[in-house]
């Protein structure tokens, strides 16, 4: 008897682990969900489980596209607008790659398949719960944060809901900058990272005071199969209207017992249909 109870779950977790998990829900991260240090951000609780920088793993950008000339959030410098301010390739992938500062991004991708990439240096297992965050910037009068669509791995997109989100109390203390032309007479759409990383830019309102709000999705209702790894996402915006603006993004390293529990528990479910 024991044989066969253990045959069938392994096979039930073979079965289970080939399709996607049902729908879970998508987590509104507010006040209550994060910690922070001013503008840092120094951990994030979901489902009553806390991640700091040691389990969520920051993006590497690998695609750009953006919407409008406004494609980078900075710190606040102290200059006046179309001030022209130098920050070289690394420092500006640092806004999203490597700081936790909420005062800083990589804003307005365009509505196009490939308006902002990303890859994850640890893939990101899609266990039981929240995988991935995101904070995002949207004015303080507004009563919801920005929509988008999402795809991991190179999947179908979902539309995210403005709806979704939780508004922090944290207000950003940031300046716009403008991408500009080679000859620093005009301004240019970013239409590719290399334009991101490397062209002029000025300073286009020096004085960002919007809030941060913020989203966790669970892999499972992104199309992504039960106990996969996430290596890759991508965000557009989801209109003109509608251009998502990232502080933070980030996987969530799932802890030991949560991984095994996602296995464990579905095959016990399995188990019982079967009796």
């Amino acid at each position: 008897m024991k044989t066969n109870i253990t045959n069938t779950i392994v096979a039930a977790s073979a079965f289970l682990l080939s399709a996607p998990f049902s729908h879970g829900a998508t987590v509104a991260l507010g006040t209550s969900s994060i910690v922070r240090s001013g503008s840092l951000l120094t951990s994030v609780t979901v489902n009553s489980t806390t991640y700091t920088s040691a389990t969520m793993v920051l993006p590497t950008i690998s695609a750009f596209a953006g919407g409008n000339s406004t494609t980078l959030l900075g710190p606040d410098s102290g200059q006046n607008n179309g001030t022209v301010i130098t920050y070289s390739a690394a420092q500006r992938r640092a806004f999203l790659e490597t700081d936790f500062d909420l005062n800083t991004g990589i804003i307005n991708p365009s509505t196009a398949t490939d308006g902002l990439s990303g890859t994850f240096s640890t893939p990101i297992k899609n266990t039981l719960g929240t995988n991935f965050v995101l904070f995002e910037i949207a004015p303080t009068v507004d009563q919801l944060a920005d929509r988008f669509f999402i795809s991991f791995n190179g999947g179908s997109f979902f539309e995210v809901a403005g709806t979704a989100y939780g508004k922090t109390n944290f207000t950003t203390n940031s300046e716009t900058l403008d991408t500009r032309n080679a000859a620093d007479n005009g301004s240019i759409t970013a239409g590719t990272l290399n334009d991101l990383l490397t062209s002029n830019l000025r300073i286009q309102t020096n004085f960002i005071d919007q809030s941060v709000w913020g989203i966790g999705l669970d892999f499972s209702d992104y199309g992504v199969a039960a106990d996969a790894d996430v290596s890759s996402f991508t965000i557009r915006a989801f209109d003109a209207s509608n251009r998502v603006d990232p502080v933070f993004i980030a996987g969530l390293i799932p802890e030991p017992s949560v991984a095994l529990s996602s296995v464990l528990g579905l095959a016990m479910i399995a188990l019982r249909r079967k009796r």
